[in-house]
């Protein structure tokens, strides 16, 4: 489980594309507050130096803000939308969704695998393959994974690991099936074809070689 990160936000008067993009060019991203204990929708803006750190991690989904809000009290939150600039990047807006300690909260938890250079499979011939890269649960915000780790030092050849192979906090809900794969490690697929080809020109060997030698046999008698 992730701990909790601080940031300030301050309160945002300015109204209308004009006043966002000179918003911008002042080093802020605008962006609001809400929640299901909140009265209402709180219009703020937040330092690119403070946010961008967290919105670029892998882990933006999981992390937990601690977000100092224009009256100084603090709602724990997580960053529920990130509008970008589709060609540069940039961060353009940022949604903080408070958090509720008794509700539980959907999250896309990001899957990052360890033991990759001393898999067994690897050393086997095989490749390692990721189908899952996230799995969606529902969880209490003081059981939020950071991320679903996993070693796969000892993964061989043609064995998966599923999600039902792993651990979750107790109060998790999947939102997917516990039989899907997850990681699993295969024989290349030149390898395959390249074992294809040689099963079918086996018999053709074999064959030539019969005829020889009944050939033989008749000149022989």
């Amino acid at each position: 489980m992730s701990g909790i990160s601080n940031i300030t936000v301050e309160q945002r008067t300015e109204k209308g594309k004009g006043a966002r993009s000179m918003m911008r060019a002042a080093g802020y991203v605008p962006g609001v507050v809400y929640g299901p204990g909140m009265k209402e929708t709180i219009a703020v803006k937040v330092k690119s130096s403070v946010i961008a750190p967290f919105a670029n991690s892998a882990h933006k989904e999981t992390t937990r803000l601690s977000v100092e809000l224009p009256d100084g009290k603090k709602e724990l939150c997580l960053m529920r939308e990130v509008q970008r600039d589709c060609i540069s990047g940039k961060i353009l807006h940022v949604d903080f969704m408070q958090l509720m300690s008794d509700r539980k909260i959907m999250v896309n938890v990001p899957v990052e695998l360890v033991g990759r250079e001393t898999c067994i499979g690897l050393k086997q011939g095989g490749v390692i393959d990721q189908l899952l890269h996230d799995i969606e649960m529902d969880v209490l915000p003081g059981e939020i994974p950071d991320a679903i780790v996993i070693d796969v030092t000892n993964l061989e050849l043609e064995k998966s690991i599923h999600v039902r192979d792993l651990t979750f906090p107790a109060s998790a809900e999947l939102k997917m099936h516990t039989d899907e794969i997850v990681v699993t490690v295969i024989t290349p697929r030149a390898a395959i074809e390249e074992a294809a080809e040689l099963s079918e020109e086996e018999p053709k060997e074999v064959e030539v070689l019969a005829k020889g030698k009944a050939k033989s046999g008749e000149e022989v008698e």
